[in-house]
């Protein structure tokens, strides 16, 4: 399993993405350090709680993490890839699940006169 933390500029979010051998897919975690208490229904997204099945695809990734405002860096992406590949794992690219809708970030941050885009700073392996 790989695991890897994103840092934003929002020092209250707190980003994590990886990939499950187990189940052969991506996971993604976005959740206020204000608000989280590590279970189910605390994060913003989870994606056990708030995706249609277990994993998802590095694409569902990329456009959950989009629509909270978070461009993935294309390092990652590519890690996140490398990583599919490396268990073995068929294509991970394509989706046709259907996302459910999200509130733009900054009003799941609690800052609605924020129209910024969440700066990413950075990431490391966990």
């Amino acid at each position: 399993m790989s695991r890897y933390v994103v840092w934003t500029d929002n020092e209250n979010l707190e980003v994590f993405v990886g990939f499950d051998e187990g189940i052969e897919s991506f996971f993604l975690t976005i959740a206020d350090a204000r608000t989280c208490t590590g279970e189910a229904g605390s994060y913003l997204f989870h994606n056990i709680d708030h995706h249609p099945g277990v994993g998802m695809t590095i694409g569902e990734v990329t456009s959950t993490a989009a629509r909270f405002g978070l461009e993935l860096p294309s390092d990652l992406k590519r890690k996140l890839a490398e990583d599919a590949r490396q268990y073995g794992a068929q294509d991970q690219t394509c989706s046709h699940r259907p996302n459910a809708p999200t509130p733009p970030p900054e009003v799941l941050l609690g800052n609605p006169e924020k129209s910024a885009p969440i700066q990413v700073l950075g990431w490391e392996t966990l």
